[in-house]
């Protein structure tokens, strides 16, 4: 089967001339009928995780709440919860009082990822589509303090979301997991942390990869790696504020997703107020998202700093803090779904319990993270080389009243006969995947095995992506193809 490339534009590394463009970061839309408030418990901090419904159809959506009045005492607490839904927009709480025994039930809708009287926090949970147990394919990571200024930090595990239980270690426990504790729970973070964590597959290191903060009060992105749930690699800082950021700026959290060929982080950007107050900035300030994006999964570039997922209006839930946790792809669409606050950093509302916070869905073009645009007149891009390795070569481009022509050229080389500008029909429609003909007839299929790049004309557009039967070239790899027919190292990329 021919290797499928897909190329996006976060930046030039893969063209060689581009003139008249600008890049821009997607921004995407709400989705009103997607708002979600849990009846009994406020989500401002819900980190909720949406993922196929593993009981059948549909969508089922894991979240934390801070429950009232359900201690005797009063106090307000967090809870684990769950709600369900048919089209992973409007969502419903399901009560699971005879489906989910639990001794301590205190909501409907509570599952029990820890013993009742553990449970702290937890972050964004992992739908792990690659488990080899599938008891152990919902991956939750609980936090709870365990002293001043300390947390402790461990794994749970769930076949569907509702019924958990906690992941045991494997064999001999290191000293750096023990850290001193008297069990054997798998733990997600060796000194504890806040639940700002999520975690991935990455393909290209054959890992599970956790972006997380190197320690409990510490605002920056770190990654550590594991192969096995049981064993983890040391902490190695990966981003932090620096000074194209806001004063005082801090780094939330960064969950992240595999895309296409790359690595999506939704940075969450802790936008501090000149006096934060106390030891920690924390008091008051807004929580927005930027874009970080990897190729490796590892070492990950910021790019613009333009916002992605925007603050809302004053009085609107995202007007404080939004943070968006789970991203889900469809066939038509990206969709992502964040918790939202009403109000600035730890800044709380007797007046709003428990509807300070919601769980908010928006939802952005297919590859529509960034995009170059035609900035008057005909605009022009020319790509490094690539192999062509089978049929397909389509353009994700919005040229409703403009129009996108493609030309053919050997790898550093003239124009290939029949594949000019002029024998390309043009484009002149919005489409996620248009796939260009030339004169006679001619296809990409035409130039299988071949060296080649692409050369683009465009004007009045948006180009969101490329992609197709092709592997991308280092331009000695191009040439050496020529030459002597070697094949592209895929590493390089």
């Amino acid at each position: 089967m021919p290797k499928s490339t897909k190329v996006m534009f976060f930046d030039d590394t893969y063209l060689l001339v581009k003139r008249n463009l600008s890049r821009h970061v997607g921004q995407p839309t709400i989705v009103p009928e997607g708002t979600f408030q849990d009846p009994n418990a406020d989500v401002s901090f819900g980190y909720p995780s949406v993922f196929p419904n593993p009981d059948g159809q549909g969508w089922r959506c894991l979240y934390q709440g801070l429950a009232f009045n359900q201690l005797p005492d009063g106090r307000a607490h967090f809870a684990a919860l769950v709600a369900d839904s048919e089209d992973g927009i409007a969502w419903q709480t399901p009560d699971l009082t005879k489906r989910v025994p639990l001794a301590d039930r205190r909501l409907p809708n509570q599952v029990e990822p820890a013993p009742w009287d553990l449970f702290g926090e937890w972050g964004p949970s992992f739908y792990d589509a690659y488990a080899e147990d599938p008891d152990e394919r919902i991956k939750g990571f609980v936090c709870k303090g365990a002293g001043p200024g300390l947390k402790d930090s461990w794994i749970v595990t769930s076949p569907d979301g509702l019924t958990w239980r906690n992941r045991r270690h494997r064999g001999a426990l290191s000293r750096e997991t023990r850290l001193g504790t008297h069990d054997d729970r798998v733990r997600w973070h060796p000194y504890g942390s806040d639940p700002t964590v999520s975690a991935f597959w990455n393909d290209k290191r054959n890992s599970y990869v956790l972006p997380i903060r190197p320690n409990n009060g510490d605002r920056r992105i770190a990654l550590m790696e594991t192969v096995d749930w049981n064993e983890f690699s040391k902490i190695e800082l990966a981003v932090w504020p620096d000074d194209m950021d806001p004063d005082l700026a801090e780094l939330y959290g960064m969950p992240t997703f595999s895309y296409g060929d790359m690595f999506i982080g939704l940075l969450w950007v802790y936008r501090v107020p000149p006096e934060a107050g106390g030891y920690l900035k924390s008091i008051g300030g807004r929580i927005d998202c930027q874009l970080a994006y990897s190729y490796d999964g590892w070492h990950f570039n910021r790019g613009l700093r333009d916002t992605f997922i925007a603050n809302t209006a004053p009085g609107e839930y995202g007007a404080g803090c939004i943070l968006p946790t789970s991203m889900v792809v469809t066939e038509s669409e990206i969709r992502f779904y964040s918790c939202a606050n009403r109000l600035e950093h730890s800044v709380w509302s007797d007046d709003l319990v428990p509807k300070q916070g919601a769980m908010l869905m928006h939802r952005l073009r297919l590859d529509g993270f960034v995009y170059l645009q035609a900035e008057g007149g005909p605009s022009y891009l020319r790509t490094r080389s690539m192999l062509v390795g089978g049929e397909r070569l389509s353009f994700n481009v919005q040229v409703p009243v403009g129009y996108l022509r493609v030309e053919v050229a050997e790898a550093g080389g003239p124009v290939i006969e029949g594949f000019a500008f002029d024998d390309c029909t043009p484009c002149r429609v919005d489409s996620l995947c248009w796939e260009p003909v030339w004169g006679d007839g001619r296809r990409f299929a035409d130039l299988r095995g071949r060296a080649v790049e692409l050369r683009l004309e465009m004007e009045n557009g948006r180009l969101y992506s490329f992609s197709g039967d092709f592997e991308k070239l280092t331009a000695k790899e191009g040439m050496r193809y020529i030459s002597v027919g070697t094949p592209p190292d895929p590493k390089n990329w």
